[in-house]
Formats: C-alpha cells, sequence, structure tokens
C-alpha cells in the first residue's frame, strides 16, 4: 500500500508491490473524471456568463445556442440583454397623424385605421384634414332651380321642394322657368271671333260676351260677322210706289213722300199712277159748246 487513495495496490510475484492508478471514467461525456483521494465526476463547465445562451456540453466540446426571445406577438421588439435576459419593449405604432387610429394587433402588428369623422348629420360633409382633423363642412343643397325650396334636414338630408307658383288669377297662366323662376303670363283670351268681346276676370277666367253692333242708326241692317265683326248694311227703303218718294231718316227709319205731279204748263193734266209715276194729259177745253172755237194757251190756259 503505497498510501494514495487515487491507486490501486497490489503484490505481483514477479514485479513485487504494484500501484496503478485508478480509472475514474464513468463513461458520461458530460462530466470530466479525475481522483482526489476519490474519483470525482465534475460537469464540464461551458458558462459563457451571457444569460442570452444556452450552454451545454455535446460531443467533446461546449456550445452555446443563443435563447429565442420571441414573444409571439407582432407588438413587441423582442431582443436579448447579455446581464437581464430577454427583454420585451412594446413597439410604437404612432405614425403622427391625426387622422388615424392608432393601435397593435398581436398577428400582424401595428394598425392604422383611418378615424370616423362621421357627426351622423346628413347635412355636413365629413373628412379629416391631416394637420386639423376631422372637418364637418355643411354641404350646399342648391341644386341650381329656381323652382325648387332647397332645404336640408339632418336626418334624411338635403330636400327639393317644387315651388308654389299659383298667384290665385284666373287671368295668367302660372310655370316655373328654372333659370328665373315663377312666370305668370297673361293668358291669351281671344278666341278669334269677332263677334264676341273678349276679356278675363281674376276670378272666373276668360269671359267671351256677344259684340254689341247696334250703331242706333234705323236706316241700317245691323249684323255680326266672325270674321269681319260689326257690318252695316244700308236699308232699302223701297214700297214699290211709283207715287212716293222713298227715304230713310236715321231716327225714323223709312219714310215714304206723296209725290206732287206737277204739270209743265196750263194746258196739260198731271196725275200720279202707282206703278209708271207722274202721268201728264193734255187739258180738255171743250166747253161742250158749238159756237165756240176752244183752244188753250200755254201760259193762261
Amino acid at each position: 500500500h503505497d498510501g494514495n487513495p487515487c491507486t490501486c495496490d497490489r503484490c505481483d510475484p514477479i514485479e513485487g508491490c504494484v500501484s496503478v492508478q485508478m480509472n475514474c471514467d464513468d463513461y458520461d461525456d458530460s462530466t470530466y473524471d479525475y481522483c482526489d483521494e476519490y474519483c470525482r465526476h465534475v460537469p464540464h463547465d461551458c458558462d459563457d456568463k451571457n444569460v442570452c445562451t444556452d450552454d451545454y456540453w455535446e460531443d467533446g466540446e461546449c456550445h452555446h445556442s443563443e435563447f429565442d426571445c420571441d414573444d409571439y406577438t407582432e407588438c413587441s421588439y423582442d431582443y436579448c440583454d447579455r446581464i437581464e435576459g430577454c427583454k420585451f419593449v412594446d413597439i410604437e405604432c404612432d405614425d403622427n397623424k391625426i387622422c388615424t387610429e392608432d393601435s397593435c394587433d398581436d398577428s400582424i402588428g401595428c394598425v392604422y385605421a383611418n378615424i370616423d369623422c362621421d357627426d351622423d348629420d346628413e347635412c355636413t360633409y365629413n373628412y379629416c384634414d391631416y394637420e386639423l382633423g376631422c372637418q364637418n363642412e355643411e354641404i350646399s343643397c342648391d341644386d341650381g332651380s329656381e323652382c325648387t325650396d332647397d332645404s336640408c334636414d339632418s336626418e334624411e338630408g338635403c330636400s327639393y321642394i317644387s315651388i308654389n307658383c299659383d298667384d290665385n288669377d284666373e287671368c295668367t297662366f302660372d310655370s316655373c322657368d328654372t333659370s328665373v323662376g315663377c312666370i305668370n303670363k297673361e293668358k291669351d283670351c281671344d278666341d278669334a271671333d269677332e263677334c264676341t268681346d273678349d276679356y278675363c276676370v281674376s276670378d272666373t277666367g276668360c269671359n267671351y260676351s256677344d259684340t254689341q253692333c247696334d250703331d242706333y242708326n234705323d236706316c241700317t241692317i245691323d249684323s255680326c260677322d266672325s270674321g269681319r265683326g260689326c257690318i252695316y248694311e244700308e236699308y232699302i227703303c223701297n214700297d214699290y210706289n211709283e207715287c212716293t218718294d222713298d227715304i230713310c231718316d236715321d231716327e225714323e227709319g223709312c219714310v215714304f213722300e206723296k209725290i206732287v205731279c206737277e204739270s209743265d204748263d196750263s194746258c196739260t193734266e198731271s196725275y200720279c199712277n202707282p206703278d209708271e209715276g207722274c202721268v201728264s194729259y193734255p187739258t180738255d177745253c171743250d166747253d161742250d159748246d158749238e159756237c165756240t172755237d176752244d183752244s188753250c194757251d200755254p201760259d193762261t190756259g
């Protein structure tokens, strides 16, 4: 016995005392085997003093694989600090735009959604200005027509109501022109009949009264022709008597004055025949006395 606990001592008949180093191999590659008073099996120290690596012994050497600090969310920046280990820092999704609502989705990362500027008013045009933010401008409901009353209802939006052009006058034709608005054009009551007086009354509209063609002259026949109007024909005062002068008086009408048939001299007599008019014949101077010579002097008879 050589007093060394790390040797196996024996006596060989030939060689005498033999001290053989003790075999401490535990057949484990991950340990360092040696003898110090007794066999020791110390694991290999692969610590690289880096908390971001997984240190281990394999195939006769130390290996240092980096930790995977992925927390499986797209909303953090993952890294490993050599002293403190894995760090998970929330990412900043602010795009510095006031027109977006910035958020982060674990699956896809930053999300920049346009903000909703709708003010629930159908009378405003809503949009976002990149400098001023939400803008709610009043819309114009002007349809460019003078024939509508344009207005806006916050729930229904623009409304276009036709204006009332009725002027309550039956003597006008009421209409609307989109450029100028109401037009109240005077009605034409002309019926193209010269025998009517055409006029219009606001309450009833066109009226047609017979034209008064009386000229208050008894010597005319008054009538009316629809194309020419009043006609005044001279009244013929003929009594078919040659013994009258037929005349017409404006106030009395026909006047038939008896004709006086006068002889041209003292030796003729005259009378009137209704069919022939004045008839003259010799004055009969016969005194029925055979003892006188009867004659007639034109001046004295």
